[in-house]
This record gives C-alpha cells, structure tokens and sequence, in this order.
C-alpha cells in the first residue's frame, strides 16, 4: 500500500455503541508511520480524541460522547446518536490498516426515531471541523457533510453532489417568495453553467410557514395565505418530501433537487438561508457564496476560481 497522510479520523456516528482498538491512533507536525499496533481507545476516557456535535461543536452538554465500563465484556466509547457528530483523531497517520469493532444501540432519535441507524468512519479527511461555533461555512472552508434526501426518498450526503465536479447549490422552499420569484433567474442560471457545474437546489424549512413564525423573523406575524405557497411547516421527513415534490411538479426546469433532513444540518451548514447560492469546488471546498440569485455574477465569480471563460462555464 503507497503511504497515504491521515490528518484526521472522524467517526461520524448516531446511536451507536462502538470500542476502537487498532493501527490508528491536534495534530503532529510529521504523520505517524508504526510498525507496531497502536491502540487508540485506552479503556478510560477519551484523551486520544476529539468530539464535535452539529448542534454544540467541540462542547458536549448532553454526553453524546462517554466511555462505559461493560459492553460486550469490555470497555467501550459510548455515542447516544442524540446529536449529529462524531469523534477525531488528534494525531495523524500514514501506511496503516484501522480496525474497528462496533455494535449499534437500541435508541435512535429526531428524524431517525422510527428509522434505521447511520453512523460511519471518514478517513483521510482534511482541515478543521466545520461548525464547531455554530457558524455557516465560510469561503474558502470545507462545507461540512449533511445528510439530504432524494425526491424518491433514499438518503445521500451533501458530499455527493460535488464529488466529480463543481456544484451550485441554491437553498429554496415553496413559501419563500423571492425564491418563486427567482425562479427564472435560476433556470438561466442552470442553462449558462449546467455543461460544466451540477445545479441543485437544497430544499429547506419553510421560510413563512402557514399560521407558524419565520425561522429567519420569529417576531414577523405568520404573512397571508396569498402572499406564500400554503405549506405549514413540515412535521416530519416524508411531509417536507412532499412539498419539495410540490415544488419540483411546479418549476420543473430549475435544477435537481435534494431535500433537508428534519434536523435541518445542510440548511446550517449552507449559511441558514432562503435563495442562497454556493459554488462548491469538486471535493468540497466553498468558493463563491451569494445572497440572492443572479444568472450574471456566478459564471463570472465561478471563472475567477475554476479558470475558465465565463461564456463557457
């Protein structure tokens, strides 16, 4: 195996009961190569990691992250699943093999409460965790992984939208205006750079739900039923589906769309905003964010960093 550098190790993982122990172990100056096992977990605490949550970043006042004594006959780290995160490596590793054994908990919650169990292991991952103040991603930063739904119902991660190529990703629900408004602006858009950047639209909370407060405006009484599209405020995973559904029978040319899960994390993630538009380079990295849609600046702000000619982009 050609040596590879491991920055960090995230374990991404909700309702989990795991212990670690293998070839792995912020950061050294130089990665760590070992010829000898290198147990992570020492069966106490978990001063060889980091924690970080969506919802607290690096703090952890409901113990999503705790050792326990017994499981299965040993000690084990302990992720309740009650928060989105995961725990990191503190040093950095290359040329090794990681082994990990791991069972699930019986507890799962929020969006997941009456659905399966999804935890992971990211390897080689790059630069600091993203949101660990809560804070949308910044230009020039990694955005940090949500979980988003397909129209059809099955999961994927923001990180497949821009695995091959650049991507722009335009946040939008039904009640929120200036999106309906926009809408011709953002199938311009599609047409001038679709050749050569996916186009996709975040289906997120609606922005003035019926009879409900604005997420951006709680103090803003709920605004007339001609004045939005008529949804309420989702109550669970398959209802915000069904408006997305809505959405995309109405402007059917705008983009693909992918929708939000209800704990709303690409919607953090992405600057908690209605009619945002994102360049995100291949692999992750923000380039280019904007307020409010125009067909115009983004082939243009899209050229600057991918190095292309804005009539071809």
């Amino acid at each position: 195996m050609s040596p590879q550098e491991f920055p960090r190790a995230v374990w991404l993982g909700l309702h989990a009961l795991a212990f670690f122990s293998g070839s792995l172990a912020v950061f050294s100056a130089t990665p760590i190569t070992s010829c000898e096992t290198l147990v992570l977990f020492n069966g106490k605490d978990l001063s060889n990691f980091t924690t970080w949550e969506t919802v607290h970043g690096r703090e952890d006042p409901d113990r999503v992250f705790s050792v326990v004594d017994q499981i299965d006959g040993a000690p084990a780290i302990r992720l309740s699943g009650q928060h989105h995160g995961g725990i990191l490596t503190k040093e950095r590793y290359t040329n090794y093999r990681l082994i990990v054994e791991f069972r699930w908990g019986g507890v799962t919650w929020g969006p997941r409460k009456n659905g399966a169990r999804d935890n992971g292991i990211l390897l080689h991952c790059q630069g600091e965790e993203s949101k660990e103040d809560g804070n949308p991603s910044r230009v020039g930063e990694q955005v940090a992984e949500a979980v988003v739904h397909t129209l059809d119902s099955a999961q994927t991660h923001l990180a497949s939208l821009w695995h091959d190529e650049p991507a722009v990703l335009v946040t939008a629900s039904m009640t929120c205006g200036s999106v309906r408004d926009a809408t011709p602006d953002l199938a311009e858009t599609r047409r001038r750079v679709r050749d050569r950047v996916g186009i996709f639209v975040l289906y997120v909370q609606e922005a003035h739900p019926e009879c409900e407060a604005s997420p951006y405006n709680p103090n803003q009484p709920p605004l007339p039923l001609k004045e939005k599209g008529g949804h309420r405020q989702p109550r669970d995973q398959p209802e915000r589906l069904d408006f997305a559904r809505d959405f995309s029978r109405t402007y059917p040319t705008v983009a693909q769309i992918v929708v939000d899960s209800m704990d709303n994390t690409a919607w953090v993630v992405s600057d908690k905003g209605q009619e945002l538009k994102l360049l995100v380079g291949a692999g992750g990295k923000l380039l280019f964010k904007q307020g409010w849609l125009n067909s115009d600046r983004l082939p243009v702000a899209g050229a600057d960093h991918l190095g292309k000619n804005p009539a071809t982009l």
